[in-house]
């Protein structure tokens, strides 16, 4: 079993998700110096939010998909650390996706993480059946303003 760690209310040492190594591997590149110390501040950030998306530590086994994660934003952080949305040299503009700074989580990443932590599988509609039969639809003001509803009478 791995071993406790603290609550969130302390702060002490706090599991990370990604190893430095596998960070250097993704960045193509050998980290030394304060560049070495930023890339384990980095993964050390991402494995924060991850662990408050996921409302908590995973007890037994960390998800395959953590790691990964983790890496990806990480590595996000260490290229654009200043959150740059756009750039122009000349004649070359390029823009970038995102205008936020420091290690952030995409919509895609927190659906993944909220759903290796057990929060479920996302339901789009459910059909619902009646033993009732409608008979015509009539439409419904909105008290305070706005469009009118549909109500389908049952006759």
């Amino acid at each position: 079993m791995p071993e406790q760690l603290p609550s969130f209310a302390t702060h002490g040492p706090v599991r990370v998700y990604a190893s430095l190594a596998e960070l250097e591997k993704r960045l193509g590149e050998p980290l030394e110096g304060a560049t070495r110390e930023r890339g384990t501040a980095l993964l050390h950030d991402a494995s924060t939010m991850i662990r408050a998306i996921a409302g908590g530590e995973w007890p037994e086994r960390v998800p395959e998909i953590i790691p990964t994660i983790c890496l990806n934003m990480a590595v996000r952080a260490f290229h654009n650390p200043e959150g740059v949305r756009q750039q122009t040299i000349g004649d070359l503009s390029m823009t970038f996706g995102s205008v936020e700074t420091g290690v952030t989580v995409t919509q895609e990443e927190r659906r993944l993480i909220r759903i290796a932590a057990g929060f479920g599988v996302e339901v789009d509609s459910v059909q619902l059946t009646s033993g009732y039969e409608a008979t015509h639809t009539r439409f419904v003001e909105v008290e305070g303003g706005g469009d009118w509803l549909p109500w389908q009478a049952v006759g």
